[in-house]
């Protein structure tokens, strides 16, 4: 695994264990205090920044299980985990990098319907988080896995990179 996918991998094995931590408070609070509500929300919403990044995670493993060529972010800040090299990868490979986003968002919403408690502020807005996130997916994302499904070219834009360029 490269360096910059080993820094990343920790970058969000740290924030899924933030993530718990806020949970843990969270559910110990008391919801009609501003404290307790405060962390509630922040529970909340820190698990759409999990259920995000195992989207991002499911998406790098579905190029790297197909043999695409990605390159992983150099940047610890950068909310995209790897870059899709068009040129180098086909649209057989396109379309397996994106099934494994969604494989995964659909995993998160199971997990998150199963386990979140429903009865509790920080599980009814992780809940909204999550469906906000996978309705976004349905808009920005499978239009283009469809449309590269049925011939079009692969697309262009900041994730997608032709070349060997790891700017």
């Amino acid at each position: 695994m490269p360096l910059a996918a080993r820094r990343l991998l920790l970058r969000d094995v740290l924030i899924t264990a933030s993530c718990g931590c806020l949970w843990w408070f969270a559910l110990r609070g008391h919801v009609s205090s501003m404290g307790g509500t405060v962390l509630s929300v922040l529970a909340g919403l820190s698990t759409g920044v999990v259920a995000f990044t195992a989207h991002e995670w499911g998406h790098a493993l579905g190029a790297k299980l197909s043999g695409a060529t990605i390159y992983f972010a150099e940047r610890m800040t950068s909310p995209f985990l790897f870059f899709f090299d068009t040129a180098a990868s086909t649209k057989r490979q396109f379309i397996a990098m994106s099934f494994g986003g969604y494989i995964a968002s659909a995993l998160a919403a199971v997990l998150a319907l199963a386990w979140l408690p429903r009865d509790h502020l920080a599980g009814q807005v992780a809940l909204a988080i999550v469906a906000i996130g996978i309705l976004a997916t349905f808009v920005a994302e499978v239009p283009t896995t469809i449309r590269v499904a049925r011939g079009a070219p692969m697309p262009r834009g900041y994730v997608y990179r032709s070349g060997s360029s790891n700017d």
